[in-house]
């Protein structure tokens, strides 16, 4: 049995709690900036144990599982990871501070389809799903908030300018000498009609990372630890910077694709103007919030190899868009 994995508990002790039999192998799971994973094969089944990073509570645990298990009961036709229960009921367990979950392995078949047909797949199943969630209501929903509407990011930005200062790291220089343009160009588009948008849980992910493909078609969706009530817009555009950018500048967003994946949306639940006017404001908010982010791992040595271009690309997003913001929302016009 190959054990290539950083699990700190007894697997065996695991696998037993939740009736799974005799572990024949473990491996770590590809990708997961944020959570671990690890996919268990036993004498009875293969799952993946999935490690959820210390700063989502419990309740955040407990919304993305209850989101997963309400799309389920109302039909939802692609799989989910479903959580199963340990032989106590639980569906989350604690293991040296740390919270676990596991659910069936997903498996896919071929190759993921080209290109284009992949960008309209993920639109196709994120419109479903979205579809799906406009009438699902859970307790205690988990919220994350976004630059156009709350003020977090710009406090937390002037916060690290400051707490940058004098910094010899030539990443934190790079940071600290673009940060404040980055705080002008958020400070623009503040003013927006955000807030008024209908609010619905979304996956928060959506990406080729995170689906799951058999023979060229959408079998299911992975990875639902960035979900939270927000608007159908917000989804998009991330999958849009994910998976509808410029082949040659990332940092940009290649219009065709982009128009492609709106249209696949469109055709299951479609935009109102306003909300893809919309579209270029919360890319500079994803954008600058990323740009934080990727300097937060950076001073905190959770990304130790990571070069000045990681933190560039974000930056340039940001004043991409805010130059082009409405010629962007023209462009997305259906």
């Amino acid at each position: 049995m190959r054990h290539n994995t950083l699990l700190k508990f007894d697997i065996h002790e695991l696998m037993d709690e939740f009736g799974l039999g005799s572990v024949r192998d473990v491996r770590t799971a590809k990708g997961g900036a944020v959570n671990e994973n690890w996919i268990v094969r036993t004498s009875s089944e293969t799952v993946v144990v999935r490690g959820v990073e210390k700063s989502l509570s419990l309740s955040d645990i407990r919304f993305e599982q209850a989101l997963i298990q309400a799309l389920g009961r109302h039909g939802f036709p692609f799989q989910l990871p479903q959580p199963l229960r340990a032989k106590t009921g639980r569906t989350v367990v604690k293991k040296d501070g740390k919270f676990y979950w596991l659910y069936k392995y997903i498996w896919g078949s071929g190759s993921p389809p080209p290109k284009k047909e992949l960008v309209t797949e993920i639109a196709h199943g994120m419109a479903v799903m979205h579809k799906i969630a406009q009438g699902i209501s859970l307790p205690r929903p988990r919220r994350t908030p976004i630059a156009l509407e709350d003020i977090w990011l710009l406090r937390t930005l002037r916060q690290w300018q400051l707490k940058l200062l004098g910094s010899v790291d030539p990443r934190c220089r790079f940071f600290q000498s673009r940060v404040q343009e980055g705080i002008c160009l958020l400070e623009q588009i503040r003013c927006t009609d955000y807030h008024a948008l209908p609010r619905f849980p979304v996956h928060g992910d959506i990406c080729a990372a995170n689906v799951v493909f058999s023979h060229g078609l959408l079998s299911g969706i992975i990875d639902f630890g960035h979900c939270c009530l927000d608007t159908a817009i917000r989804d998009i555009t991330i999958a849009l910077r994910q998976e509808c950018a410029d082949r040659h500048d990332r940092y940009k967003l290649d219009f065709d694709a982009a128009r492609r994946f709106l249209k696949a949306y469109a055709k299951v639940n479609p935009l109102s103007r306003q909300e893809t006017d919309l579209i270029p404001a919360i890319a500079m908010a994803d954008s600058a919030d990323l740009f934080w982010w990727r300097i937060f791992e950076i001073v905190n040595k959770r990304s130790a190899s990571e070069s000045v271009d990681k933190l560039e690309r974000p930056f340039k997003a940001l004043q991409w868009y805010g130059r082009h913001r409405h010629a962007v929302a023209r462009a997305l016009r259906l």
